[in-house]
């Protein structure tokens, strides 16, 4: 799934995320992520409304992150990364449709201040899922509920 991306990106997306301190208590955890969003303007998910045209309106009018839409895990796990250079976009598709992209990325506009959600109930499926965009999203949010 990350043959197509560069060296440096693809060891990103392969590393496992470090341990935190097991001494750190939830409070502290909560606390610190708090303090991370303090003042940033989110354009939270919306189900089929936080598609790229919605999200470049709210960054263009002020939104620091945005969301897209919720995708399910074993849709994005199967589909393919290509850039679009017509319409300078990265797109996510399945192979045996390829016109109608999945999800669909500006990488200009969006680069650092996108976060992929992403909706399952497996945990190894949901990382597969997550390895498809990794390199084109700043965060993952996973919607396990």
């Amino acid at each position: 799934m990350t043959e197509s991306l560069p060296p440096a990106k693809r060891q990103r997306c392969e590393a496992t995320s470090p341990v935190q301190d097991q001494e750190e208590s939830v409070a502290q955890r909560q606390k610190r992520g708090s303090a991370m969003l303090r003042g940033v303007l989110v354009m939270a998910p919306m189900v089929r409304a936080s598609t790229l045209p919605l999200r470049l309106l709210a960054l263009r009018h002020g939104a620091d992150f945005v969301y897209t839409e919720e995708i399910i895990d074993r849709k994005l796990a199967r589909c393919e990364r290509r850039v679009n250079d017509i319409l300078g976009t990265i797109d996510f598709v399945l192979p045996d449709m390829p016109a109608v992209p999945v999800l669909r990325i500006d990488p200009k506009e969006e680069r650092g201040r996108l976060c992929l959600q992403i909706g399952t109930a497996c945990p190894e499926t949901a990382l597969a899922a997550a390895r498809v965009a990794c390199a084109d999203v700043a965060t993952v949010d996973v919607n396990m509920g």
